[in-house]
């Protein structure tokens, strides 16, 4: 395309106008189309896959509640934990004079207390007006 020829672009300018034109915002849909019965192929495809892999049971959708069934295995559900891992479900402990937030008010360092902005600064500062 870099060789092309001002006739080129004139040409193509020309077909782009051709498709402009008003569309109505109404469709009309075929009476085939409305009364398309799902072949029994579509209605499977549109069904939930159950993966085999998962530890959800064959016949379990989530569709459906079922209040016995909580997804858990028998052999899970009797699993016991090591010390360790109950060690570390625990809460960490903090010290007694431990301080959550910061206190108020709050040490300002003399840098920032003499700071002047530059005038790039104060120009980027100014909001953007919208037009």
């Amino acid at each position: 395309m870099a060789f092309a020829s001002p006739s080129f672009y004139s040409t193509k300018s020309d077909e782009r106008k051709v498709y402009r034109y008003e569309r109505s915002p109404f469709t009309s849909v075929s009476m085939s189309a409305l009364n398309y019965q799902a072949t029994d192929r579509i209605v499977s495809l549109s069904k939930p896959k159950l993966r085999k892999d998962t530890t959800v049971r064959d016949g379990f959708s989530r569709y459906m509640s079922n209040p016995k069934y909580s997804g858990v295995t028998p052999t899970a559900a009797r699993a016991n934990c090591s010390s360790r891992l109950n060690e570390l479900a625990l809460p960490v402990k903090r010290h007694q004079n431990y301080q959550y937030e910061l206190p108020l008010p709050r040490h300002v360092p003399d840098g920032a207390l003499k700071y002047e902005a530059s005038p790039r600064i104060n120009e980027l500062a100014v909001p953007k007006k919208l037009s």
